[in-house]
């Protein structure tokens, strides 16, 4: 089974509970050991999720979600410090440009590491466990086509919040 990429996070099948939902994207935010904390589902028509990664099983290609009405929390109700705790990375831009509080949108800005420099080099993709529940490597670009993949134990935050190479 390959490991998932977050481009590769679209269109997905998930099941919430017993209903059957194909979010346009599904979005791990990480914390800065890059173990999932949070998934965001964006469900189309303006309703984006966010569920405790604890409520998530992945079983193959199966992606479920043990949830009650309760565990869904609509993107726009959440407290804007989780985003100043956790990381993600939205290759669509589809987050930036959620309708919200201009708290939400900010946080989601800042905890958007897809096109950011790492070593000089642009975040171009992210690659995740089986299971979605750790980042495992760093797809960085440099010159705009040359790709690398760097495993995240590579990967070091500077004291400015900015991300760097370990030097080796």
């Amino acid at each position: 089974m390959a490991m998932p990429r977050q481009s590769e996070l679209q269109n997905v099948r998930v099941s919430l509970d017993r209903e059957l939902a194909t979010p346009r994207y599904l979005y791990p935010f990480f914390d800065r050991n890059f173990n999932t904390r949070y998934f965001v589902l964006d469900l189309g028509e303006e309703k984006i999720v966010m569920i405790d990664a604890s409520l998530m099983a992945k079983i193959g290609e199966d992606i479920n979600f043990r949830v009650t009405q309760s565990d869904v929390t609509m993107l726009e109700s959440v407290s804007p410090v989780i985003f100043y705790g956790t990381l993600h990375a939205d290759p669509w831009g589809a987050l930036g440009r959620m309708r919200g509080p201009e708290e939400i949108r900010k946080g989601m800005r800042l905890s958007n590491l897809f096109g950011r420099k790492v070593g000089g080099n642009k975040l171009s993709d992210i690659t995740f466990s089986e299971n979605l529940m750790a980042a495992t490597s760093f797809e960085l670009k440099s010159m705009g086509f040359l790709k690398k993949e760097v495993p995240v134990g590579d990967i070091v935050f500077n004291q400015d919040g900015s991300l760097g190479l370990k030097q080796h």
